[in-house]
């Protein structure tokens, strides 16, 4: 405690009241360096978690692409994979696929249609918080008209809304002739705008109801897949693979990391980089931190002397020096923290208000910044490390420096 105490009066005396220019500048790029780390790590976590969203809203945690020729095939296999995974499944959800043309306003645009059972298909699909005022998921029926949801940006180049109609042409394979095709056509009601949040997704997915889908593409009561819906998303690619072990390969399962494994992989390893570049700049300030330390034993040789006289040892005064470039970087770590804190939420208003993210070069048009607490764990470790390493030199050589010769001439 005594240590502790006297290293607490030299940060005070040394670094705040006679703090030299070159000492401050030695803190303020300490304390850049991990409000920089901060803010970088939770942009890249944000970009990350961001994706994965907008991939689940339409994905779910995990697909199987296997065709059900009727409904009860479907419901059989639905339960098997329920019973198998109890614990992991929570809920499933039929789906269809197909290629189509859509035609709105006299514009053309090439889409891929999602049958889906709604609202049923809420309990698998986080579909409800990126619906657009206006929309529902249960739009009151009148006659035969048939609904559709689409994507922001399909709604933003046809300039279309809510009740507004639109056609989608599916081709049709003859049975006869697999060269030749037909073509099936429907008017829609635009029953919803949906902000999936990724560029592709909005330019190019609609959704509408399964049986509408089936009559659409002429397949009868045919199934495309399974979207499955995990207790723990984590789990998607141990489960995945064990199902297809286990299928005999007339299946393919897909997980929610599978749709984007390259971009995934392409940002942990950003994450790593990105984390190594900025800790050079902590790495830099933690030795200009030594330095200055050093500079400040040189400054306060008489101080010292008089300790050493005073009956602590060469190993005190030695630990006395650490404890005092450590409190000096806990300081930096904390006021970094504070900015980086600060400028994270800097970043999150300046991209919600100015709209800096163009989906089609970043894949998502809006980011949110997250702070997860093992990354500041981590930063502060790094940098409790980081300050041990490049004090200790410092404070051991001062240490042994005979201090006491600086009464001589007093």
């Amino acid at each position: 405690m005594l240590l502790l105490e006297i290293a607490l009066r030299f940060v005070k005396s040394s670094w705040i009241k006679e703090l030299s220019l070159t000492s401050k500048l030695t803190v303020i790029g300490f304390v850049i360096g991990v409000a920089s780390l901060i803010v970088s790590m939770s942009v890249v976590e944000g970009f990350e978690q961001s994706l994965f969203k907008s991939i689940v809203r339409i994905n779910s945690h995990l697909q199987i692409r296997k065709t059900f020729y009727n409904e009860k095939a479907y419901q059989d296999y639905s339960d098997e994979l329920k019973k198998k995974y109890s614990k992991e499944v929570t809920h499933t959800q039929p789906v269809l696929w197909s290629e189509a043309l859509a035609i709105a306003k006299g514009q053309l645009k090439g889409v891929l249609l999602q049958g889906l059972n709604f609202p049923q298909v809420l309990s698998v699909l986080e579909l409800k918080g990126i619906l657009e005022s206006g929309g529902s998921f249960e739009p009151e029926l009148s006659g035969d008209t048939r609904f559709v949801w689409i994507g922001k940006g399909l709604a933003q180049l046809w300039d279309v809304n809510v009740g507004d109609e639109i056609s989608l042409v599916v081709p049709i394979y003859q049975e006869m002739n697999p060269q030749s095709l037909r073509r099936s056509y429907q008017k829609f009601k635009i029953a919803g705008i949906l902000h999936f949040g990724k560029f592709e997704y909005d330019e190019r997915f609609i959704l509408l109801k399964l049986n509408d889908l089936q009559d659409l593409a002429k397949v009868g009561a045919q199934i495309s897949g399974v979207l499955v819906k995990l207790s723990d998303y984590h789990k998607a690619d141990r489960i995945k693979d064990q199902i297809t072990q286990a299928s005999r390969y007339d299946l393919i399962a897909q997980s929610w990391k599978d749709v984007n494994s390259f971009l995934f992989e392409a940002i942990r390893i950003e994450r790593y980089i990105i984390f190594f570049v900025i800790l050079i700049i902590i790495i830099a300030s933690s030795f200009n931190i030594g330095v200055a330390l050093w500079v400040g034993v040189i400054q306060k040789t008489r101080e010292i002397s008089v300790l050493r006289v005073l009956g602590l040892s060469q190993r005190q005064i030695q630990i006395m020096l650490i404890m005092e470039g450590l409190i000096l970087s806990l300081l930096g770590s904390l006021v970094g923290l504070l900015l980086g804190l600060l400028l994270t939420w800097g970043v999150d208003y300046v991209l919600l208000k100015f709209e800096l993210l163009p989906g089609s070069v970043y894949h998502l048009d809006s980011l949110q910044t997250q702070t997860q607490m093992s990354d500041i764990l981590l930063i502060f470790f790094s940098v409790i490390v980081l300050s041990v390493s490049s004090i200790y030199w410092p404070a051991r050589a001062a240490s042994k420096k005979i201090l006491n010769e600086g009464l001589k001439y007093e």
